[in-house]
This record gives C-alpha cells, sequence and structure tokens, in this order.
C-alpha cells in the first residue's frame, strides 16, 4: 500500500520504511520540513512508486526492509535507472561490512538512527539542495 502525503513544495520524497509507525513519524518530520512524502513499506511498492510518480526528488530508504531486498538495493537500482534522484540511506543497525562499503558510492548521506528532527533537517539540508560534499556525510 502506497500512502501520499501531500504538503506545499514540489519537491517529493519516496520514504521506504516497512514499520508502520516509524514511517508515519518519519513522514510527519519530513512533511513539516516541507517535503511531499510517499511511504512505502516494501520493496515493490516502492519501485512501483518510483515509476508512477515522476516528481519524486528523493528517496529516504531504511536499510534492512523485510523483502529479501535492502533498502540500498533499491537505492542502487535507482541510481541506475533515475541518476538525478537524490540518495538518503538510514538505519538503526550495523550494516554488513559488504554494503559498508558500497553505501558511499550508491548515497549521498546516511543518517543512524534514531536521530532527531534537526538531525534529519541538518543531514537532508545540503542534500536537497544540492550542496553536499563530494564525501557523503554520515550522520
Amino acid at each position: 500500500m502506497v500512502n501520499v502525503l501531500h504538503s506545499f513544495t514540489p519537491q517529493t520524497i519516496l520514504l521506504i520504511e516497512d514499520e508502520p509507525r516509524v514511517g508515519c513519524t518519519l513522514a510527519k518530520m519530513l512533511t513539516q520540513l516541507g517535503y511531499a512524502v510517499v511511504l512505502c513499506q516494501n520493496a515493490v511498492d516502492a519501485l512501483e512508486a518510483l515509476k508512477n510518480t515522476p516528481d519524486i526528488f528523493a528517496i529516504v530508504a531504511d536499510y534492512r526492509l523485510y523483502d529479501s531486498i535492502t533498502g540500498l538495493d533499491i537505492l542502487a537500482t535507482s541510481q541506475k535507472i533515475y541518476p538525478h534522484i537524490r540518495r538518503i540511506l538510514i538505519s538503526g543497525l550495523l550494516i554488513p561490512e559488504s554494503d559498508e562499503q558500497r553505501w558511499p558510492q550508491i548515497c549521498h548521506a546516511f543518517l543512524s538512527k534514531p536521530f532527531t528532527w534537526n538531525q534529519m533537517q541538518q543531514a537532508l539540508h545540503p542534500v536537497m539542495l544540492g550542496n553536499e560534499s563530494s564525501t557523503p556525510t554520515l550522520h
């Protein structure tokens, strides 16, 4: 199921989070920051939303999903098909060493859970403006 929460800005974020309560909380945080949010709970819905929502500007994906695919895999796929989309990985878990070395080539930023509203804003702001450094940021 895909939920679309509207705000007053043209920048739309695809949020991929499989925990419903966490997804709703993050979606509220993002709308309070002024973004429109498309919330998906799994890889299939996320990839479908990417195809059907042409104005997606950024993807915020949780690393661990209940699917057999990780959030990082979704971000890697989107990088190939939609290179203009900004990519942010979030996780509350340690990322396996193989993916620890892979995420900087795929993502513009990484946010470690739990994070505050201010930390999310500080991580997103430069990424959304295209002002991030050439090295992805770890928050």
